[in-house]
């Protein structure tokens, strides 16, 4: 057993041992086997270590948001600098003279207007000196006769007067103590009772403050009670006579040391006089001429109160409520007016705003001007005193090519028949006489009428002046014209190239700040979006305007 035993175990020990030969095998391998996979990791381990410096070799080669911002900015810092050199080009090479461009627009024409006043009046004077008392008051209407005023040498008169009073009393004394007054009592009676009824009847008026109805009541009074002392004065009464016959010694001198100044024709009694209430007359309208509308007049307001010199203007009475209006306006102002039509005018009088229906008395138009003569019979009253008057029409839209008003200007051109202007090598121009040899003349022409037969050209006294002879371009037996006539033209000056060129203009209508000119037809005439200078005051014909 024992060697079975021991057999077993040799038997079990060998199997260890192979096992142990197996492990050392297996060992072996994995020695065996070990490099290998480190060897693959290894490899692996280069990979990835070279895989991730390619990535890290992209990522900074390829920084995309932080490229795109730079190509960005270079973008807009070359977008400012072409715009700021353009701006400096522009601003370098604009014109030296301010220009603009026109365009089609309208206007309110209501300019303001001026005109002279012209009424039916005349002056009354003194006839010796002294003192003015009147009657009546400024714009209260005086009847044909009456007495006006009276003017007194108060040195003799006012004595007189006290005299010719205390007689008066006297007189109204000695006849209230009368028992035998009843033959006139009913006279008297009839005189004092309108005396109240004239005082009752202008009570209600008196509300008003109106000093014309208190001085009408006055001299209404003052008749009634003239009246009632000639009653009582015809009673041949013993001692009344005496005192009437020394009253009436005493009134033949007041009146030879007063004067009574009386209405010739009725009308408005005025104090404020210019001086030119003579010249300036209804029978002298169409005398007025332009200068006499633009002198300004001022009327100067006579005192009622104070002392005359003999000869000396005292008033003066407006006889008719119709006036007149005489007025030189552009003629666009008038386009389409016609005599016997009804306009209104308006104005401010005394800071009040008036609108004056008005009639057109005569229209005459010319090429400069319009002359217009208006009349009124209305509010004569607003205008008694006043000579001068500026005044706008009723507002009206009109439209056409829009101009600033600086732009416009005047200039003197020659007149030359149309025969004689030629084309020459492609320009417009006249064959001018020099020392008996024709020369062609090269024209800029402001403006060309087949219609008139006429062309114009401004006056250039280097080149084609008044005086200068120009001849026809036939060759047989050609007429020669001697340049005389010469006219005025308004219009402005055209940019449109580097040269300023005077071009005519038709003035349709015109306010404070702006024209409007109706476009033209022909390449003579200024028509929408031309280039013009704005203000002609800054250049001349043929200036450059660069």
């Amino acid at each position: 057993m024992a060697g079975n035993t021991s057999n077993k175990k040799r038997t079990t020990i060998p199997k260890r041992t192979s096992t142990r030969k197996k492990l050392s095998s297996v060992q072996k391998q994995q020695k065996n086997t070990t490099p290998k996979k480190v060897q693959k990791s290894q490899k692996t381990n280069k990979v990835k270590v070279s895989t991730q410096k390619n990535k890290q070799h992209i990522a900074r080669k390829m920084p995309a948001p932080k490229g795109s911002y730079k190509v960005f900015t270079v973008m807009i810092f070359l977008f400012f600098t072409i715009y700021l050199c353009g701006y400096i080009w522009a601003f370098l090479n604009k014109p030296s003279v301010p220009v603009e461009m026109v365009t089609y627009g309208s206007i309110e024409s209501a300019s303001s207007l001026k005109g002279l006043i012209v009424r039916e009046e005349y002056i009354v004077t003194s006839d010796r000196a002294g003192m003015p008392v009147y009657n009546f008051s400024e714009n209260e209407k005086v009847p044909k006769g009456k007495t006006i005023c009276v003017i007194k040498d108060e040195e003799t008169s006012s004595a007189i007067e006290d005299k010719i009073d205390n007689i008066d009393k006297d007189i109204l004394k000695s006849l209230q103590k009368r028992s035998d007054l009843s033959i006139f009592q009913e006279d008297v009676s009839r005189i004092e009772n309108n005396i109240t009824q004239l005082i009752s009847t202008y009570n209600g008026k008196f509300m008003n403050e109106n000093i014309m109805d208190i001085a009408s009541l006055k001299n209404q009074i003052a008749a009634e009670m003239d009246q009632r002392t000639e009653i009582w004065l015809t009673e041949n009464i013993e001692g009344v006579s005496n005192l009437s016959e020394e009253k009436n010694q005493y009134e033949q001198q007041l009146a030879d040391s007063i004067s009574t100044i009386k209405a010739e024709k009725s009308g408005l009694l005025s104090f404020q006089i210019d001086g030119q209430e003579d010249v300036l007359t209804p029978e002298n309208l169409d005398a007025i001429e332009e200068k006499q509308v633009s002198t300004q007049v001022t009327p100067k307001y006579l005192s009622k109160t104070g002392a005359v010199e003999q000869n000396e203007v005292m008033f003066k009475i407006v006889t008719n409520n119709k006036w007149y209006i005489v007025s030189y306006l552009p003629p666009e102002v008038v386009s389409g007016w016609n005599e016997g039509e009804l306009k209104y005018l308006y104005t401010t009088i005394n800071e009040e705003e008036k609108r004056f229906p008005v009639i057109i008395e005569t229209l005459s138009i010319n090429e400069k001007e319009a002359r217009v003569v208006f009349s009124a019979t209305q509010d004569i009253l607003s205008v008694i005193g006043l000579r001068n008057i500026s005044f706008r029409v009723q507002s009206t839209s009109v439209e056409g090519i829009k101009i600033p008003n600086n732009a416009i200007t005047e200039k003197t051109v020659l007149k030359i028949p149309i025969n004689y202007i030629v084309e020459n090598e492609g320009e417009q121009g006249v064959f001018k006489v020099v020392n008996g040899k024709k020369e062609f003349i090269t024209l800029q022409l402001t403006r060309y009428s087949i219609i008139e037969g006429f062309g114009y050209v401004v006056q250039d006294f280097s080149n084609l002046k008044v005086g200068d002879t120009v001849i026809e371009p036939v060759e047989e037996n050609p007429n020669t014209y001697a340049i005389s006539e010469v006219e005025t033209m308004k219009g402005v000056f055209v940019g449109n190239s580097s040269i300023a060129k005077f071009t005519a203009i038709t003035i349709i209508g015109q306010n404070e700040e702006y024209t409007i000119v109706s476009p033209g037809s022909s390449s003579y005439e200024l028509q929408a979006y031309d280039t013009i200078v704005s203000d002609a005051k800054n250049i001349g014909e043929n200036q450059t305007l660069y």
